[in-house]
């Protein structure tokens, strides 16, 4: 029985649509463009995970439709650096194969009154067939120079302000502007055709933000923003967002190994990982749950000592537990997958059965740590293993290891290169091998996206991904 805690639904559409990273050089500030430049490489990495083989980089977005349409793409999605996409591509898919209908393209476009409309390029889906038979550019903005264009008509209401409408579509009425925007002939082109433009719905809007690096006026209130968000480890991921595969029956492995669990705190990795490699023997086994947050340390104890998957649901647990502290719910991450793990949970007689008798013995430990101080896990290993391992050599050890997505994960990856993060997993992974050449009587294994294998090759994302992020960008060197 199998919990997917990954959405990987690009899958079904990576061979129509392409995505495009469009440049973003007039950002000023080193830090801030070096740190959104990351954030690209994560992203770019996380869109390959989610199936788009055909991704692209450059500075112009007609460049990009170019590219996308010589791949043999009906459509570019590109987005612009500085741009947080962290649930687009979850939702993307569905939105693309259910709502969108046809249209040439989407995007935000903005009502400037006496000037014709703009783009705001930080997000947008062209149809590359359209734009590269019709036009051959986004055009720049011209001011001064009177122009008939026939008015669009637009929607009485906007997302925020006066200049966001919801919807436009080909007007009948000519009106003189004062000049133009930022890519007014996609506009004014797109309007033209049978399927007109749309403008991305809420549902779409919401799945990501955009940094505005740019924008000097309100670039350091945005630059605090997003920071400060960024720097804020206390969390809780109220579910998995990773895949787990439980036996049908509790496991019975052989009592006489000595077994100790190591693990993010999670959503529920603990229990699982306890339930899949020590079963029903809970002597001389132990879980140790680390994690640089505190607050999820904690609500995992709580959890841990309290739910009852016999007596409730796990979903209703955790959402009775966050209406009594009202002030933590803005701490949790995971919600889009609760469903999904509840259900999980709730359908798995075995693991609730696991739950009530054998973890509620079987010896737990928490502890703070930081995963990218090298130091700081070789302490824990050698604390909770090793040293015991070292006193007992007529004794078999097995030693597992889940480090989740710590090296692919969105907030690090902000102040970590790809390539950094990548080092920093390498130095675990070779003190594993220490470890497996120093110790006879102990097994290590590291417990990744791929399942449940020895150190070796351990991925903590996708290599196809590193591979296409290191090919495009012209920063990485």
């Amino acid at each position: 029985m199998e919990y997917s805690g990954t959405a990987e639904e690009g899958h079904r559409i990576a061979h129509k649509v392409a995505l495009g990273w469009l440049g973003n050089e007039r950002i000023v500030d080193p830090l801030w463009k070096n740190m959104l430049q990351n954030v690209a490489e994560f992203y770019c990495v996380e869109a390959e995970i989610h199936g788009y083989k055909h991704q692209f980089y450059d500075n112009d977005p007609a460049e990009l439709c170019r590219k996308a349409n010589d791949a043999g793409c009906s459509h570019v999605l590109i987005m612009k650096i500085g741009l947080f996409p962290q649930m687009l591509l979850d939702k993307f898919t569905e939105w693309f194969e259910n709502y969108y209908n046809g249209e040439v393209f989407y995007g935000h476009v903005l009502d400037k009154g006496d000037l014709y409309y703009e783009i705001h390029p930080q997000c947008m889906l062209v149809d590359v067939r359209w734009f590269c038979s019709t036009l051959t550019e986004f055009a720049q903005r011209y001011r001064g120079r009177l122009t008939d264009f026939v008015q669009p008509q637009r929607s009485a209401d906007n997302f925020h302000d006066h200049y966001t409408p919801k919807w436009i579509k080909q007007g009948e009425v000519i009106r003189t502007y004062e000049g133009t925007c930022w890519g007014w002939n996609i506009v004014e082109a797109g309007l033209q055709t049978e399927t007109g433009i749309g403008i991305w719905p809420e549902k779409i809007r919401e799945t990501y933000h955009y940094a505005y690096g740019e924008v000097a006026d309100d670039y350091i209130p945005k630059k605090a923003e997003i920071i400060g968000r960024l720097q804020n480890k206390e969390q809780f991921f109220i579910a998995n967002t990773e895949d787990f595969k439980l036996p049908d029956q509790i496991p019975d492995p052989d009592p006489e190994v000595r077994r100790i669990i190591f693990c993010t705190s999670g959503g529920l990795s603990a229990p699982f990982l306890s339930y899949i490699h020590c079963g029903k023997v809970t002597d001389n086994q132990k879980v140790v749950i680390m994690d640089r947050s505190g607050i999820a340390l904690g609500i995992s104890d709580y959890i841990f000592d309290n739910f009852n998957p016999n007596d409730t649901t796990y979903k209703k647990f955790m959402l009775d537990y966050f209406d009594n502290f009202g002030w933590m719910k803005k701490l949790i991450q995971g919600v889009h997958r609760l469903d999904a793990m509840n259900d999980y949970v709730n359908y798995h007689d075995a693991f609730k059965d696991y739950w009530e008798c054998e973890w509620q013995v079987m010896p737990r430990d928490f502890e703070p740590i930081e995963l990218f101080n090298f130091e700081s896990v070789k302490r824990i290993l050698v604390r909770h293993a090793l040293k015991d391992a070292g006193r007992n050599k007529d004794k078999q050890y097995e030693i597992y290891i889940n480090l989740s997505n710590v090296f692919h994960f969105y907030q690090s990856s902000v102040f970590f290169s790809v390539r950094e993060r990548d080092q920093a997993k390498t130095e675990i992974e070779e003190y594993l091998r220490e470890i497996h050449d120093k110790y006879d009587n102990v097994t290590v294994n590291v417990i990744g996206p791929g399942g449940v294998f020895r150190f070796n090759h351990y991925l903590p994302f996708s290599a196809e991904g590193q591979k296409i992020a290191e090919g495009i960008f012209p920063w990485i060197k």
